[in-house]
């Protein structure tokens, strides 16, 4: 489904126009249960071997059921990314497929069978060969488009050295977010010093969290996973199983020796097993090590405004966990806010605290909880955006340096450019894997792959001021604006770019006029205008009509007057091509070796 190499969305259909039998689907559902409360129990986070996560009701949806492909034995994938759904359009967005239901036993299997196919064939689930890493996130990503679902979500994948651990996923839950996760079978050789070797990935499943718990204070076992099973059924292809929950016999960590380049020397990492040791059959003598997660938000972001920093989520609450509200963040006496982001990981801010020509500090804001100090900046760093996966980029004056994220602690920052002049604002491209730059009126972009600096020229249609912009971003290859002189402005971002092809900036026509702060964009291309007079403005575009006001706002009341917004997007660490998609299909899960006694958990 994605045709590009770089971008890790394939691009949304321009048409929100579901098939015949997803509207026939629709139809059928007018008649759901209305929106029900969100049931977080317990939702606290203290660190990495510190936090408690319990979600009663969340859906555990057979995978296995006559009507799809090879009676669903490998539709895993969009069964346990359904639950998510579902518990969502049950206590958040009932305008949203599945749309609210109960799904237990007979009533509403027919239902919600087509809608797991129809999420199969989003995500390009085969009866004989599963679904790919990168088919569900790009599954998902324009499932929730095309359905204009007021969600987003991270994705976080076994990639270069980061190894994804059950307690990057609670920091996701407590936080807000609902989770799936999946798990590959790793066969595995005894290694030097008693370390066990992960040798090859021998297919995997999907499942969805139910409870994390960890109360050792470290990132190294052990650790209490509950979780909805796709597989762990009632046999019954005709009908929902009751809600229950799998229990691991163990989920301890162990340290893997991997050795991803064939030079026989290995790169170390931890990671979370869900059995330690092995759970052994005749013919299985594996690790179920978990591998991935998604984590679904509502919509978020961040706002900035002097000397302070909060997160803002749709409704109020930091997202799923109810009654909390993000905490604000006020920076040290004389410093200032200089530009703040969501974090890579979603689940915190990032910001540049401090006075430039002085101090300037990259903070870690959480929604809940104390702001870290990550590093010590350049004097003049002004500008601040996310890269690719767990990539942000920093740009002090004409210079940008790339810093690696790692469970929230900077890995590197490195130099990897050097504009004409000094930078005043930068996003980065996804389709090109490119930072575009603005330097006083010019314009320029920074090919990371490469490291090539193309030099744009000047800009056209930006006014007349020698420093026109406030701020820059990018949706569906157009560049928008917030120009000094308070209007916004847009321009189409060339496929292949070339030195001197100025940018030819356009009026964009709202229904009000604009004395605009910032400007940005969300995965359903809703454009967010934080206006000086007006607060926060929320737009979406209708072909052939032009911009208007939505129908429901989601964020109306939460931003003040004279704050900036930033969105939250749809997030992954994976590139088409960058991994061995093989390595992702799932095998038939009656070949997997149960993990416990499945446990009642209260039904809605």
């Amino acid at each position: 489904m994605n045709t590009s190499s770089t971008r890790p969305f394939s691009q949304a259909r321009s048409s929100r126009t579901w098939p015949a039998r997803l509207a026939a689907i629709a139809m059928m559902a007018a008649t759901a249960p209305a929106c029900l409360q969100a049931q977080v129990v317990a939702s606290a986070w203290n660190g990495p071997g510190s936090f408690t996560y319990d979600i009663h009701s969340m859906p555990d949806l057979d995978q296995r059921r006559a009507g799809l492909d090879n009676d669903g034995n490998m539709h895993c994938v969009p069964t346990a990314v359904m639950n998510l759904l579902a518990y969502s359009a049950n206590r958040h967005a009932p305008d949203m497929p599945p749309y609210p239901g109960v799904w237990i036993g007979v009533p509403g299997h027919g239902n919600m069978t087509g809608w797991i196919e129809w999420l199969g064939w989003y995500m390009g689930t085969t009866g004989e060969d599963g679904t790919t890493g990168s088919g569900k996130t790009d599954g998902l990503a324009n499932w929730i488009y095309d359905s204009g679902s007021p969600v987003c979500f991270v994705a976080r994948y076994k990639h270069d050295d980061y190894w994804p651990i059950i307690d990057d996923a609670a920091g996701f839950a407590t936080n807000g977010a609902i989770v799936q996760f999946s798990y590959g079978r790793y066969e595995w050789q005894q290694g030097m010093l008693g370390f066990p070797i992960l040798v090859d990935r021998q297919g995997g499943h999907a499942v969805t969290l139910k409870l994390a718990f960890a109360n050792n204070n470290n990132e190294r076992g052990p650790r209490l996973i509950h979780y909805r099973d796709p597989a762990a059924d009632d046999g019954n292809l005709n009908a929902n199983s009751p809600f229950s929950s799998v229990w691991p016999t163990s989920a301890g960590n162990i340290v893997a020796g991997l050795d991803p380049d064939g030079d026989g020397l290995g790169d170390y990492y931890t990671v979370t097993s869900l059995t330690n040791p092995p759970a052994v059959s005749a013919d299985d003598n594996r690790y179920r090590i978990m591998d991935s997660f998604l984590a679904l938000y509502p919509p978020g972001g961040t706002t900035v405004g002097g000397n302070s920093v909060q997160g803002v989520f749709m409704g109020g609450a930091k997202g799923f966990v109810q009654q909390q509200t993000p905490v604000p963040h006020t920076a040290s006496t004389g410093q200032n806010i200089l530009a703040a982001i969501p974090h890579p990981d979603l689940h915190s801010s990032l910001a540049l605290q401090g006075v430039i020509g002085n101090n300037v500090r990259l903070m870690q804001i959480p929604h809940s909880g104390n702001p870290v100090a990550l590093a010590t900046l350049s004097p003049y760093a002004r500008c601040l955006t996310q890269g690719f996966g767990q990539d942000v980029y920093v740009a002090a004056g004409r210079y940008i340096s790339r810093i690696q994220l790692a469970r929230g602690t900077p890995v590197a920052q490195v130099q990897v450019g050097v504009a004409p002049a000094a930078i005043q604002s930068m996003f980065y491209d996804e389709r090109t894997d490119s930072l575009l730059a603005v330097y006083g009126r010019r314009a320029g972009l920074l090919q990371l792959r490469t490291g090539r600096w193309i030099d744009l020229g000047n800009c056209t249609g930006i006014g007349t001021a020698t420093f026109p912009f406030r701020n820059i971003t990018i949706s569906r290859s157009q560049v928008f604006a917030a120009l000094t002189d308070g209007k916004l402005v847009w321009a189409s971002l060339p496929w292949r770019p070339l030195a001197g092809q100025a940018l030819a900036f356009h009026p964009v026509t709202l229904p009000v006029a604009t004395n605009a702060l910032a400007v940005d964009f969300d995965s359903n291309h809703r454009l967010y205008v934080s206006d000086a007079s007006r607060g926060l403005m929320e737009y979406e575009y209708v072909p052939n009509t032009g911009w208007r006001t939505p129908a429901r706002s989601w964020f109306s009341g939460l931003v003040p007057v004279g704050r900036r917004f930033v969105a939250f997007r749809n997030r992954s660490n994976i590139r088409p091509g960058d991994l061995d998609d093989t390595q992702w299909y799932n095998l038939d899960p009656s070949e997997v070796v149960p993990l416990g006694p499945e446990i009642p958990d209260p039904a809605p």
